[in-house]
């Protein structure tokens, strides 16, 4: 082969190799560096601050993590979930061993009360719903607050629990009833049956509690009850509810009954009487206060409250035994305390006397015409405010009455649209009665 025929071979060949190596970098070029650009991130957003660099606005990018293999497709079982209620409704559910209780009943009521008790205004305005085959029922149209929630049925007593509602959020309250059994007699201090005794028997934890009533033997019986600790008390309707017996505790099985039986100091002697002055004269109503009096036993237990009428009469009953006495008197801020008292077995007859003076007089204008509602206010000088501060309503007459002021210094004024007509006046020792007329702006 010629010189000249090798040198346009080479040629040839080298123009077939920049062909093929220009293809390849096409399709496949090689790797080149570059430099990844900082990403800013905003230190205020929550979710994008450094917390460990609070200062700095800037970091770097990193590689995003691997992308794990998908798992393994199951099927979740389907739960029985009941829907939330309602903002600002009730769902009420009921059930014990055997499953819903369908078509009990239901008492719902606001109320400031903590209980609704046998003969009270407020389950006389309760409103009564049935349960449905599911053992529940929505209630969506009660007031916000405190709301009573009461479930009768065959168990033997008012099964009870109270809730708050708002109108932003739905409530529920629920009734689980277990298999256990509490029963019993009430008697009284002389051993007859005492009916009409509420038995309360309070659940486990957050379960509420049972109000029972005992027959005309003094019998209850409480079934649906839960295992576990449970308190039990008796009480008796006499002026007031007064526990009469201290609590007891059992502790019941799954199943099991038990049996508790009370003796009961019931109130069978009557005191009558009237509240009065060291005057002589009787504390009366004024308005709609009367005269409240407390009869609080020397040995502990539960107070007995009484109130008086228009004439200051009174008449509660009360088992034999010491007793420390306090009377509040109408638009005093504290009760008064008198002698300590002894009851015996016999009925008693006799007057309360409150200690200090009284002292009263008539609110009148510069023209001389009685100024009525208004209030007078009367406050011992030299004392805390809340001990020895009166304020009493002035009748459409214009006249006022404190009845149990202390020895000392008073200031007394007219309130209503701000204090006027202050003035002084001393009550000595031993002075039952203090005549001020005030002259109001």
């Amino acid at each position: 082969m010629t010189s000249a025929k090798r040198i346009s071979l080479a040629v040839v060949l080298i123009v077939i190799g920049a062909l093929v190596t220009a293809l390849t970098m096409r399709i496949d070029p090689p790797p080149m560096a570059v430099k990844a650009e900082p990403i800013a991130r905003v230190a205020t957003d929550p979710e994008l601050a450094d917390v460990s660099a609070p200062n700095e606005s800037v970091r770097e990018t990193r590689p995003a993590p691997p992308t794990a293999a998908p798992a393994e497709e199951t099927t979740a079982p389907v739960l029985d979930v009941p829907e939330p209620p309602r903002p600002g409704c009730l769902r009420i559910v009921a059930r014990d061993a055997n499953g819903p209780l369908v078509g009990a009943t239901v008492l719902v009521v606001r109320t400031g009360n903590n209980w609704l008790f046998r003969s009270t205004d407020d389950r006389e305005r309760a409103l009564a719903h049935v349960l449905d085959s599911a053992g529940s029922v929505e209630i969506c149209d009660l007031e916000p607050g405190d709301h009573v929630v009461a479930l009768e049925g065959t168990f033997g007593g008012s099964r009870q629990d109270g809730v708050r509602m708002t109108e932003d959020r739905g409530q529920i309250v629920t009734f689980d009833l277990g298999e256990g059994r509490v029963h019993g007699t009430v008697v009284g201090w002389d051993g007859a049956p005492v009916a009409e005794a509420c038995v309360t028997l309070w659940l486990r934890g957050e379960e509420g509690l049972v109000l029972a009533w005992t027959d005309s033997a003094g019998r209850y019986d409480v079934s649906g009850v839960l295992e576990g600790s449970q308190s039990i008390s008796a009480y008796f309707d006499g002026d007031t509810y007064g526990r009469t017996d201290d609590s007891k505790t059992i502790e019941l099985a799954a199943g099991a009954e038990a049996r508790v039986d009370f003796g009961l100091a019931l109130d069978a002697r009557r005191w009558r009487g009237v509240v009065r002055t060291a005057s002589g004269q009787p504390v009366r109503r004024v308005g709609d206060e009367a005269p409240a009096i407390r009869f609080a036993p020397s040995a502990g237990g539960m107070p007995r409250t009484t109130s008086a009428d228009a004439n200051g009469a009174f008449e509660a009953q009360i088992a034999p035994g010491s007793y420390e006495v306090w009377v509040t008197p109408p638009g005093h801020q504290r009760s008064v305390a008198l002698e300590p008292l002894e009851v015996d077995d016999a009925d008693v007859d006799r007057d309360l006397v409150v200690p200090g003076a009284r002292l009263a007089g008539q609110v009148v204008a510069a023209s001389g015409a009685p100024v009525k509602g208004r209030t007078v206010i009367a406050h011992l000088e030299g004392h805390t405010y809340s001990a020895a501060y009166f304020s009493v309503p002035v009748d459409d007459e214009g006249r006022y009455t404190f009845d149990g002021l202390g020895p000392g210094d008073w200031r007394v004024g007219v309130g209503g649209d701000g204090l006027d007509a202050e003035t002084s006046v001393r009550i000595e020792e031993g002075v039952d009665a203090v005549t001020l007329d005030l002259v109001a702006r």
